[in-house]
């Protein structure tokens, strides 16, 4: 252990005796006799050093920095490892050729081709009929094949397994893992597999999407390359479309056009950014009646391939054929555009079902010029009278997308909003045929309950708001629950009758549509003006409207001002309403006011009304019957109720005879005032929740 440092002190004693001695401290010096800074850091200044936490930011900035380098380099080194692993690679022997002859033979010009053979044949495709024909004679081939593999030797490919790949075409149907698989033949010159190609195949074979044909793998055994992907068994789109015996309902035409726009979102919202060879015979039908595209991509891994022949080129975008086809060269935005255009060609051939031009006898060649070279503005399209009886959505669609200017034809997003009108409508059809034509949705029979509940609550939704328009709610809820409706005594309510003057011989002069379009015109008007008041229309019988108040919900003494106001603004309404059929006359209403004691109840079974009973029914339509046009007759019962309440206008009109009742000093009402019926509303809506709808006229 070093020894601390020590300080000489001299000590005095009393006595005047001194001793010399050594004290050790710590670190060699004295403790010092305050701190540093003062006992309250009043010596110390304010001002932070933030030297060190500059410094440790950059040398975070720094670390983080280094880190993310790192880390890029790291996956740029593991991308290029990926690439030279070539995980997509398959060798030929793990596949297991199933089908060569029927398939090469029957579909060699449509499913996964890309070259048109017979282009000027005039043969369209082939029938369902023609194709299970072949399957036929194709299992007679394979067993042929298989006692031929046992006595052939060797060839130039080695075994009788690598004479099943000379034997393609254009392409067969293979099993890969325990999985059905379409082996496709690409015959591109001076291939090479150069790194811009591994990694083209690498993105395509991670891309995977339901409305996709996806892309399993490549097979490349010099001389051997081969495309696997996922098998559809249904054939191409361009098969269907083409096959006579092939009906084809609104619901499939329209999910399949669906499912094209989905796979070509897909696409276009994808790092690829394209399809850049859509045709119908690239759309192909799974089993399940699925539209998914195929063949897409593949710029650089099919440039070298013999041109398309001109059948081929029918459904290519004008600006992409005056670049010779060279889709390398083009951009993902440019290419996206070609793809509309292709799209909109694709949705003529849906609609038409005759082919890209509606079975055009000008030669494909001749065809193709024209659209690479237009003559004076005229483009060549298909025409559109081939589409006449499809919707005028489609025909606007098709015409938008095969625009001549790339740059106006719309996204795949916008052409699918254009196409929304033609699925109105297709769910109950759906519902019709789910059983019998979808095998599609056996596995979505869950999501299918699902809508049909929904679409059943909301129907219960339509018919309960139906009954509520034709009897009270009480009256309603108690008739949907098997309930009993007793009658009801009110002691006291107001009747509105009206009907209109000289309605017999307008009728007479008028066609009964006319007659139904007048009474339905005037009485929506009526029933509109009657909603912001508590009255109950209780029912229209021909020209005779008649509502009450009061009644199936009390509101004490309101229910005269209810009816005399909403006979006030039915009686204004009526000074401007228009009769369609002979705009030059106007209508004579004559209404007549009542109020007193009445007994409700429910008549009928099958065709329940809500019935209101007594002497004051009777005295209230006798009212209307001895009334004048456009007046309101009110009888001296409803007038000590207004008097009550407040704020209306009578006028005496004098004494009329009346059947049971005598002669009864009657009134006309005038008018009302706002402010009063407003006031008494605030007030009496306390009581009376309904009378709150009285309330709402004043807030406008």
């Amino acid at each position: 252990m070093t020894p601390a440092v020590g300080q000489r002190y001299t000590f005095r004693r009393l006595n005047d005796t001194t001793f010399d001695s050594y004290i050790q401290f710590i670190g060699g010096k004295a403790p010092l006799g305050s701190p540093k800074c003062g006992f309250k850091g009043q010596l110390c200044s304010t001002k932070t050093n933030n030297s060190k936490f500059i410094i440790a930011g950059a040398v975070s900035i720094f670390t983080i920095a280094v880190i993310a380098i790192i880390i890029i380099v790291y996956k740029q080194i593991q991308y290029e490892r990926n690439l030279d692993t070539m995980a997509w690679k398959i060798p030929s022997s793990e596949i297991d050729i199933k089908n060569v002859q029927a398939r090469s033979s029957i579909f060699n010009s449509s499913i996964y081709s890309t070259d048109g053979d017979n282009e000027q044949s005039g043969s369209k495709g082939v029938s369902l009929k023609a194709y299970q024909n072949s399957l036929n004679d194709t299992e007679a081939s394979i067993a042929k094949k298989k006692v031929f593999k046992k006595r052939t030797v060797k060839k130039a490919f080695g075994d009788s397994k690598n004479d099943e790949w000379i034997n393609i075409e254009k392409w067969a149907l293979g099993k890969y893992k325990k999985e059905l698989v379409a082996v496709k033949k690409l015959c591109p010159t001076d291939f090479k597999l150069v790194r811009d190609i591994k990694k083209e195949i690498t993105q395509l074979t991670k891309m995977r999407n339901e409305f996709l044909n996806n892309i399993v793998g490549l097979v490349h055994e010099p001389p051997k390359l081969f495309l696997i992907t996922r098998y559809a068994p249904r054939n191409s789109l361009k098969d269907m479309l083409e096959n006579p015996d092939m009906r084809l309902e609104n619901m499939f035409i329209v999910s399949f056009v669906t499912d094209i726009i989905k796979g070509l979102r897909f696409l276009h919202q994808s790092p690829l950014g394209f399809h850049g060879n859509l045709k119908s015979s690239n759309c192909f039908v799974d089993a399940t009646w699925r539209v998914v595209l195929g063949n897409y991509g593949m710029v650089k891994l099919r440039e070298n391939e013999p041109c398309e022949n001109d059948s081929d080129l029918l459904w290519t975008a004008p600006e992409i054929l005056r670049s010779g086809n060279k889709k390398v060269s083009m951009t993902k935005a440019e290419l996206e555009k070609g793809d509309i255009y292709s799209f909109g060609i694709i949705l003529y051939e849906i609609y038409g079902r005759n082919g890209p031009y509606n079975n055009d006898i000008t030669p494909y060649r001749d065809i193709v010029e024209k659209i690479k070279f237009p003559k004076k503005n005229t483009y060549m399209r298909p025409d559109l009278a081939g589409i006449e009886k499809a919707p005028s959505a489609v025909k606007l669609t098709c015409e938008s997308c095969w625009n001549e200017n790339p740059d106006e034809r719309p996204k795949i997003k916008r052409a699918r909003d254009m196409l929304v009108p033609i699925t109105e409508g297709l769910r109950s059809n759906i519902a019709d045929n789910i059983m019998a034509l979808l095998d599609r949705y056996k596995n979505n029979l869950e999501d299918v309950v699902k809508e049909r509940t929904a679409a059943l609550e909301e129907e219960q939704m339509r018919t309960e708001r139906l009954i509520l328009q034709l009897l009270p709610a009480p009256v309603a809820h108690a008739l949907k629950n098997g309930e009993k409706v007793e009658p009801e005594h009110y002691s006291s309510v107001t009747i509105y009758f009206s009907d209109i003057v000289g309605f017999t011989a307008l009728s007479s002069q008028s066609t009964p549509m006319q007659v139904v379009e007048l009474l339905n015109d005037l009485y929506t008007m009526f029933d509109k003006i009657i909603d912001d008041f508590d009255v109950y229309k209780v029912e229209t019988i021909g020209d005779a409207y008649m509502m009450v108040s009061g009644l199936p919900d009390i509101n004490g003494l309101n229910h005269a001002g209810e009816v005399a106001t909403a006979t006030l603004r039915l009686l204004q309404s009526v000074y401007t309403f228009k009769i369609r059929h002979r705009p030059d006359d106007s209508l004579q209403l004559r209404i007549g006011l009542h109020s007193g004691a009445v007994v409700t109840g429910v008549v009928g079974v099958k065709m329940p009304r809500y019935c209101l009973f007594g002497n004051t029914v009777m005295v209230g339509s006798s009212m209307e019957q001895k009334g004048a046009p456009l007046k309101i007759h009110v009888s001296p019962d409803t007038k000590g109720l207004l008097d009550e309440l407040g704020g209306y206008t009578l006028e005496e009109r004098g004494y009329v005879e009346f059947p049971r009742r005598g002669k009864l000093k009657t009134y006309w009402l005038i008018d009302d005032d706002p402010m009063v019926r407003k006031a008494r509303l605030e007030t009496e809506s306390k009581h009376y929740p309904n009378l709150k709808r009285g309330l709402t006229a004043f807030m406008d």
